[in-house]
């Protein structure tokens, strides 16, 4: 993230190492910050196709873990 703080996948993997590390608010945290990393990418992008794909995922398990 420190390299390219528009990164999405950066975001993601964050996320997930603090999911396995049991700490759901900075996984939460991260998961947010995926989201919003990936809209500013999608705006900029002819072909998002895959991009909506992975954020629509992302939110579902966003929306899972806030369950």
């Amino acid at each position: 993230v420190a390299a390219d703080a528009n990164s999405w996948l950066s975001y993601y993997i964050l996320a997930n190492v603090y999911g396995a590390m049991n700490q759901p608010p900075k996984q939460i945290e991260h998961y947010d910050n995926t989201l919003k990393a990936l809209d500013r990418i999608i705006q900029v992008s002819t072909d998002t196709t895959d991009l909506q794909s992975a954020k629509q995922q992302i939110q579902n398990e966003l929306d899972q873990l806030k369950k």
